[in-house]
């Protein structure tokens, strides 16, 4: 849908994207991994000075980008729920120069994957009735506390040069979520906003006989503030849009490359849309679109004006400084008797540099 869900109120992904969405929630859990877009090594004959993207999976291939469960410990009237999760949703695989470093001729290429465990709690507070129609029916918030971690490898693939480093540090997540109107028929409105909050790592992992420091960067700050609308009769229709803010510019150090900036603040719009067909009495199907805007971390696609990291500078081939992506997918569930579901989501995304595909699982107790 784009990849808005600070709104949503019944995907355990929320423990992450947004604690206080899981307030109201059954017990589930929640699997997901994805494609990342990568920059590496796109000449085997020499050392390129630039990088192109392309698709490729998190490091280890096997870590998946999102895991989580909700576990409901509330009532009817008083819901609130405890959330649990994993997430390696940021994976920096790109190429870095030392121009001025005699002692290193090649670009190093870099790989930089960010992960936060989060435990989370959450409490959903009625002011109508069940079933009761109106304005602003249920608030809910939600906490959560992180121990994040990074790890970071560089090399120069040329010359057989390997350095690694890792260090975890602790961060925190916050957000509500306001159902602003719902009819119980065909209109309910939902807002949400979340804070994640930076993670100063500081990795100090020097490279080069000059003792320079890696370009490692820090865990950005997040802020998303989005909307959720359900539409026509049963409400089988979901439209969402979201805006988030990325602070990559204070998540790194300043450069030191003459005439070149660091790293630049990120702005993700996104739309996108979801209708629910029934099947069968047990099989459901989501057909999902979604269209996203974003400011990617540079000013510009000239690779002389891309950003720099201490002494170091970015050499990637990039198409652009702001992308329309575009994505669709499409869910199956499958309903249990007992009220539960078990839902396979599938979905690909095209626009950026590279194309990417995530495929999940939704288990509904």
């Amino acid at each position: 849908m784009g990849g808005g869900a600070s709104a949503f109120e019944d995907d355990p992904i929320g423990v992450w994207c947004n604690p206080a969405g899981m307030a109201t929630q059954q017990t589930g859990a929640s699997f997901e991994t994805q494609t990342y877009i990568v920059y590496r090594r796109n000449d085997a004959a020499a050392p390129p000075t630039h990088f192109s993207g392309d698709t490729g999976f998190n490091d280890p291939a096997l870590v998946p980008s999102t895991v989580g469960a909700v576990i409901q410990v509330g009532t009817v009237e008083r819901p609130q729920a405890i959330g649990i999760a994993f997430v390696s949703p940021v994976l920096l695989r790109m190429a870095f120069d030392a121009a001025d470093d005699p002692s290193s001729p090649n670009t190093w290429t870099t790989s930089q994957r960010f992960s936060r465990f989060r435990l989370a709690y959450a409490r959903d507070f009625k002011f109508r009735a069940a079933g009761e129609e109106g304005l602003f029916p249920h608030l809910s918030i939600g906490l959560g506390m992180d121990l994040g971690m990074t790890t970071m490898r560089m090399e120069d693939p040329f010359i057989d040069q390997d350095r690694r480093g890792s260090k975890s540090e602790f961060g925190a997540g916050f957000g509500f979520l306001l159902c602003a109107f719902d009819n119980t028929r065909n209109l309910k409105v939902n807002l949400g906003a979340a804070y994640q909050t930076s993670i100063s790592f500081d990795l100090v992992m020097p490279v080069t006989s000059t003792d320079r420091n890696a370009p490692t960067l820090n865990w950005p700050d997040q802020i998303q503030l989005g909307a959720l609308v359900y539409l026509l009769e049963g409400l089988p229709l979901k439209i969402s849009a979201e805006v988030q803010f990325i602070d990559w510019k204070n998540a790194c150090p300043p450069s030191d490359v003459p005439g070149v900036d660091r790293f630049t603040r990120s702005t993700v719009a996104s739309v996108g849309g979801e209708y629910r067909i029934a099947l069968s009495p047990s099989t459901v199907l989501y057909p999902r679109v979604g269209v996203r805007f974003f400011d990617a971390p540079w000013r510009s696609r000239d690779k002389a004006d891309l950003p720099g990291v201490g002494e170091w500078q970015l050499r990637i081939t990039t198409h652009a400084e702001r992308f329309t992506v575009f994505c669709a997918g499409i869910g199956l569930s499958l309903l249990g008797q007992g009220g539960g579901a078990t839902t396979v989501n599938v979905a690909v995304e095209f626009g950026e540099d590279a194309p990417s595909v995530s495929l999940g699982v939704v288990v509904v107790f």
